[in-house]
């Protein structure tokens, strides 16, 4: 006895977009589309001034205010030369996106790590859609989702 299966062409048909859709050149663009959205979204954070959960930013101090007047620098909320704000980098590959600032004291004071987390002297003023506990801001993560699914759908 034989079995004949019919109306496998759709099926096939949407294995073979899969397949290309899994080629290592798109997915690495793929993934340059979700960096970037993480990137977006810490430079937003920058310019509203509040965490992409948000959250405000805590009001600057008489004496910070004071100083950064002094320096002529911006009176902005974490915007003293621009390099925490502004030097954000997105580095993709089919498997990763990457999403990094860097900015750094001459002597190697990590800027970003302290902003975003605190410090027993510094408040914590969070730029990045993660939690301490790894949650991505929902938003974004429903945002992401919504391209990949728009990506892989035949």
């Amino acid at each position: 006895m034989s079995v004949k299966i019919e109306g496998l062409e759709a099926v096939q048909k949407a294995l073979a977009h899969l397949g290309d859709e899994l080629s290592p050149p798109k997915m690495q663009r793929k993934m340059a589309t979700l960096g970037g959205m993480v990137q977006n979204t810490i430079e937003e954070s920058f310019d509203k001034e509040a965490s992409p959960f948000g959250v405000a930013w805590k009001t600057l101090d008489d004496k910070t205010k004071k100083a950064k007047a002094k320096k002529r620098q911006s009176s902005r909320k974490l915007r003293a030369s621009g390099a925490l704000a502004d030097k954000w980098q997105t580095h993709a590959t089919p498997t990763s996106a990457h999403v990094f600032g860097g900015a750094k004291s001459k002597k190697g004071f990590e800027y970003g790590k302290v902003h975003q987390w605190g410090s027993r002297h510094v408040e914590a003023r969070p730029f990045l859609p993660i939690t301490k506990e790894g949650k991505i801001e929902a938003t974004l993560a429903e945002d992401m989702l919504e391209v990949l699914k728009k990506a892989f759908t035949p």
